[in-house]
């Protein structure tokens, strides 16, 4: 694989990703300037970015964390924009989406690399998932408690059961090596120029 196509996708998700945070942080402090034209050019040059990305990775580089980056690029112009125009919701109210939606594009990076599910993708893609919607049930106010109570005295079960899973899941992965993803894009990273 040639150094300077793995580089050039590489500067273009550091590019899309500034995009995203200039966005999100436009969104958090100003969002009477959503509607700008500034606005909307970031986001459409967010959007083409993420979908170049996506398209250098799945024909030039074959890298999954580039392809991974792509589609959350990508997807997250795609989820701003709709936010943005058609949805009756804030970004500060709809943040947790960001997270389901990364969750979603983590399982087709790992489909797109295997063409079948791997626990390595599927595991980190539901946990996320589930705590997205968690985070969701109190950003969009389904759960009236505030978050800070919630935390208070959920928090030593649920460390508990986040320890008690993930020494399960490590026990698992000992006995059933399949389990185990084994990454052949090492070699990107050590080329020289």
């Amino acid at each position: 694989m040639e150094y300077k196509k793995l580089k050039f996708v590489n500067v273009l998700m550091i590019i899309g990703i500034i995009f995203f945070i200039a966005l999100c942080i436009t969104a958090f402090v100003r969002p009477d300037l959503l509607r700008n034209n500034i606005f909307e050019l970031l986001l459409l040059l967010q959007i083409v970015l993420g979908a170049v990305i996506i398209t250098s990775s799945a024909l030039a580089t074959k890298i999954t964390f580039q392809f991974f980056f792509g589609l959350m690029i990508f997807s997250w112009g795609i989820f701003i924009f709709i936010l943005t125009e058609f949805l009756p919701f804030s970004l500060r109210q709809s943040w947790p989406c960001f997270g389901l939606i990364s969750s979603i594009c983590l399982f087709l990076s790992g489909y797109f690399k295997y063409k079948k599910m791997k626990v390595g993708f599927v595991f980190p893609a539901i946990v996320i998932f589930c705590f997205s919607c968690w985070y969701s049930l109190f950003s969009f106010k389904i759960i009236k408690l505030p978050f800070s109570k919630i935390v208070l005295l959920s928090s030593p079960w649920f460390l508990a059961t986040v320890a008690v899973f993930l020494i399960f899941y490590f026990l698992v992965q000992q006995k059933n090596k399949n389990l185990i993803i084994e990454e052949d894009e090492a070699e990107a990273f050590s080329e020289d120029e």
